[in-house]
């Protein structure tokens, strides 16, 4: 989905009001994290694409993971991942678009099942939270 100018303006008006009141640290460390989490989801995409192609380089399966992510800023979830299997798809012999929407699934299947234990082990903490302060609320 596109954004008019008037709005994208107007979001980096926004971002840049709200820069200053910011922590440098904080902001780095976010950035960090965030550029880490891409590079080891394409460290992992590489480890399902090796098992078809033992031949592909983990620095390629980084790079096409990282430009469809970064691209599916603009275009839309789907549409990185198109852009990611386009760009992976010259270089893999006998590769073929069914073939490579099947790794994206192996991926969002994991994706999937490490996020729902991660809600999972938060909402237990939160619940042993609120019976914690609800029990000493009580005494």
């Amino acid at each position: 989905m596109l954004v008019p100018a008037a709005s994208a303006a107007d979001a980096a008006r926004k971002v840049a009001e709200a820069l200053p009141g910011t922590h440098a640290g904080w902001l780095i460390a976010a950035v960090a994290l965030h550029v880490s989490g891409q590079l080891a989801r394409g460290v992992a995409w590489h480890g399902i694409l090796r098992t078809s192609w033992p031949g592909v380089r983990r620095r390629r399966a980084c790079a096409w993971h990282v430009c469809g992510a970064g691209l599916s800023g603009v275009l839309s979830t789907r549409g990185g991942d198109a852009v990611r299997i386009a760009l992976a798809n010259p270089e893999l012999p006998g590769a073929t678009w069914p073939l490579l929407a099947g790794t994206l699934v192996a991926d969002g299947a994991f994706t999937a099942i490490s996020g729902l234990l991660l809600a999972l082990i938060a909402l237990s903490i939160g619940i042993g939270m609120i019976a914690r302060s609800t029990h000493r609320a009580g005494r």
